[in-house]
């Protein structure tokens, strides 16, 4: 029986990194997220980028 409990420990300790992991590398520049204010033929800007300040 303990070991059932570590497995499942084990798998949701794993699954948490998993999901810290993919996080943190959605929001790096390394995921190449498409740029929505850029035309994808032209290259040339078609909208204001958003001010966060």
């Amino acid at each position: 029986m303990n070991t059932t409990y570590l497995v499942i420990s084990l798998v949701f300790v794993v699954a948490v990194l998993g999901c810290v992991g993919y996080a943190l590398f959605a929001m790096s520049p390394f995921a190449r997220h498409a740029d929505h204010y850029r035309d994808p033929e032209t290259g040339r800007r078609i909208g204001r980028s958003p001010r966060l300040d």
